[in-house]
C-alpha cells in the first residue's frame, strides 16, 4: 500500500502570501490619493506666514 503525500500543508503559505500581496496595489493607491489630497488643500488653502507671528496672523483675521 502506497502513502500519498499531502501537498495541503505545502501550499497553505503560498496562498496566504498571495492573500495578503493583494491588496497592497489597492492599499498603496489608497494612501496615494489621501496624501495628494492633502497636498492639494494644503497648496490651496495654506496660510503663507512670510514671517508674521502668530498674534499678528491672528489679528489681521480678526479684522477680516
Amino acid at each position: 500500500m502506497q502513502r500519498r503525500i499531502s501537498t495541503g500543508k505545502l501550499d497553505r503559505p503560498r496562498s496566504l502570501a498571495a492573500a495578503a500581496t493583494r491588496g497592497v496595489a489597492f492599499r498603496t493607491l489608497y494612501l496615494g490619493c489621501w496624501f495628494l489630497g492633502a497636498g492639494m488643500v494644503y497648496y490651496f488653502f495654506g496660510l503663507e506666514t512670510k514671517g508674521k507671528s502668530i498674534e499678528r496672523i491672528d489679528r489681521e483675521l480678526a479684522k477680516a
